[in-house]
């Protein structure tokens, strides 16, 4: 009787019910979101850049994607106070205890990335001296093992909705594995608590769990609260942007490492390109394009937002993002009604960089060109009845150069081959020089081939299907490269080292039947990177000749032709600057501010287009006069970068480590 006169008190003192909890977490869910929405809608300028449609939209997907992640998080919550409420004596305590699990499994996830990354990491590096067959090998394959295993324990809540490409099921009961680890060592914690405490305790005291009621009036607040997702529901199905008439499909194709001289449209001996060549024949190659960069990051981020390097500042691999403020291609294009679709390969394409920005449908993963394709062509399929743009990444002829069997021995000399042949750093090692003999050079450059051409087979499946739609006609095809690669040119490999021809030099692809002639070919010296967001936009009807200052490729007035192409890289960890026009190319270093004139090279562009000759000591003028013209123009340019805040970047272990395997980190 007297345990019933105590039940009887906690269930009138506790004025909470399950039914009201429930509505407080859903409360939570719909509130929470609609503040981040603003928030991303305010920092990314929209509002004062009078872009109503882009942020209506931006808002609605990020409330959405962040709803789910919130409405995931907080019913998790919710099981651990149901957990704790066996055993407490108050909703409470209760609550303390879904308060302690959740710093248990936060503190469970960080366990795991210390471990992982700080002990096992390096034992796999320890294993790898030990390893004398594919060394090189070993710590991609130990590292995409455990990427495989523990990555969706990084991170709880985005796990669910990013496109890691881990399947569902394994979603579930990796997290399920997690959430359930974590209750049991709070719980266990717990009892050692009481344990003590009781033992200390001079009188021992009768206790009761509490039992909240299943439904009590909830009232009207927190009911109130679920309105929101309701009329935002509604919103989203009205489609408040009805895109303009007439507008083209949009296509940029970016394959990473891609150099110019290895397609067949740009004169290369062997048949690398069949496809890209006939898209060539439709429309315009220019034959002299240069990247603003030697690296990944800073040539997309030029690419898609008619920025400079020392202009976005997206320069070094562990620096800030890309500025909310800067409008990029996406953003633009989506203002003007267009569905947005991005599917990336690498991770300097993503969210991490903010490079994202302005898509409404995202997939970043280490994709295969072939998977890269089928995720384009399904998300097409699924597309809505207004014009579209697609940005699609390639990134198999990156290093390490290893493509599909059918590939590998497609072109000379084509030798039987194992996966160390195409490993650049192993391949130092094993010869134990400085710089690979001719047959391996040879070998690389077979493996380097058969990876564009696999490329090219995967877009002439994409090209197929879009015919098949009738799509191709109306679309405006951009293919391209964020840099090129070195094969032992002036005794440099890969890329990210040096600002030679064979890094910066890209193809250029633009065709579009409606304004572009077939077999038109441009000779002129051209910015590959920062040049196609106005062009793009000028051959869609959108903008004027020129976006930021920036003329579109076509442009035949004198303000267009005859520019200077600028590159830049920070991946040596020193400023490194290229300046070319139709005469002379110089390549200098910054330090401290200070231009080291020392260290200046200078080419003549119209004869020594491989920079094989420094001529500096020949034409010290010429350099002093290319660097006090040109390049300080360039440099002023830098000022731009103080009108914006960014981000830091933030990686994750996975990606930490898989960037040090490819050569990002040291």
């Amino acid at each position: 009787m007297q345990l019933l006169t105590q039940r009887e008190h906690m269930l009138k003192k506790t004025s909470i019910s399950w039914l009201k909890f429930e509505l407080i977490l859903l409360s939570i869910c719909s509130v929470l979101p609609l503040l981040l929405a603003f928030q991303e809608v305010w920092s990314n300028g929209y509002l004062s850049h009078q872009m109503p449609i882009a942020a209506v939209r931006v808002f609605l997907q990020f409330y959405w994607q962040h709803f789910l992640v919130w409405l995931i998080g907080v019913h998790c919550f919710g099981l651990f106070t149901l957990l704790g409420s066996i055993r407490a004596t108050s909703f409470r305590r209760a609550l303390y205890f879904a308060v302690f699990s959740v710093i248990i499994a936060f503190g469970l996830n960080f366990l795991i990335q210390y471990i992982v990354f700080n002990f096992a990491t390096k034992q796999a590096f320890t294993f790898v001296n030990q390893v004398h067959q594919f060394p090189g090998q070993v710590p991609n394959q130990f590292n995409a093992a455990v990427d495989i295993m523990l990555a969706p324990l990084f991170d709880i809540g985005n796990m669910w909705f990013s496109s890691s490409g881990f399947p569902w099921p394994a979603k579930a009961i990796l997290f399920a594995v997690h959430l359930v680890v974590s209750f049991f060592i709070a719980w266990g914690l717990t009892v050692l608590f009481r344990y003590f405490r009781t033992r200390k305790a001079t009188s021992k005291k009768t206790s009761v769990p509490v039992r909240l009621q299943i439904i009590a009036k909830p009232g009207y607040l927190f009911p109130a609260f679920l309105l929101i997702p309701l009329l935002l529901l509604i919103t989203s199905a009205a489609r408040p942007d009805a895109p303009e008439a007439g507008l083209p499909n949009i296509l940029l194709v970016s394959i990473d490492t891609l150099r110019a001289d290895h397609l067949s449209c740009y004169g290369y001996e062997q048949k690398t390109t069949p496809a890209i060549d006939a898209l060539a024949a439709n429309g315009a190659v220019f034959t002299r394009a240069i990247s603003q960069s030697n690296w990944t990051l800073p040539s997309h981020a030029s690419m898609l937002t008619a920025l400079y390097p020392n202009e976005h500042n997206c320069t070094i691999v562990t620096g800030t993002q890309l500025p909310a403020k800067i409008m990029t291609l996406p953003e633009l294009l989506l203002e003007h009604g267009y569905q947005t679709f991005g599917i990336s390969s690498v991770i300097f394409i993503s969210e991490s960089y903010n490079l994202a920005q302005g898509f409404e449908q995202f997939q970043y993963r280490p994709f295969s060109a072939g998977e890269a394709v089928d995720q384009a062509i399904a998300l097409l399929n699924k597309r809505q009845p207004r014009p579209f743009f697609m940005f699609l990444h390639l990134y198999d002829p990156h290093d390490p150069y290893y493509p599909p069997d059918d590939y590998r021995r497609m072109f000379p000399p084509r030798e039987k081959v194992t996966a160390e042949d195409g490993d650049l750093p192993s391949l130092f090692e094993r010869q134990g020089r400085p710089s690979p003999d001719d047959r391996s050079v040879a070998i690389l450059k077979q493996l380097y081939d058969g990876e564009i051409r696999y490329c090219d087979d995967q877009l002439q499946r994409l090209f197929g299907w879009m015919n098949r739609q009738r799509l191709m006609d109306n679309t405006i095809v951009v293919i391209t490269s964020d840099h090129g690669e070195s094969f032992g040119e002036n005794n440099v490999f890969a890329h990210g080292s040096k600002l030679y021809s064979q890094q910066i030099h890209v193809p250029l692809i633009v065709a579009y039947p409606q304004k572009i002639p077939a077999q038109t070919r441009i000779d002129t010296l051209v910015e590959a990177s920062v040049r196609l967001v106005p062009t793009v936009l000028n051959l869609a009807g959108l903008s004027a000749d020129d976006y930021l200052g920036q003329p579109n490729l076509f442009a035949d007035n004198a303000d267009a032709t005859g520019l200077p192409a600028h590159s830049e890289t920070f991946m040596q960890m020193a400023g490194q600057y290229a300046v070319m026009d139709d005469q002379w190319k110089v390549i200098t270093y910054r330090a401290d501010g200070q231009i080291q004139e020392d260290l200046t090279e200078l080419y003549d562009v119209q004869n020594d287009w491989g920079d094989a000759h420094n001529l500096v000591e020949q034409q010290r003028d010429v350099m002093r006069r290319y660097l006090n013209t040109y390049l300080a123009a360039y440099l002023e340019r830098e000022q731009a970068w103080k009108n914006f805040t960014a981000k830091d970047v933030r990686l994750g272990a996975g990606e930490l480590k898989r960037l040090r395997s490819l050569g990002y980190l040291n």
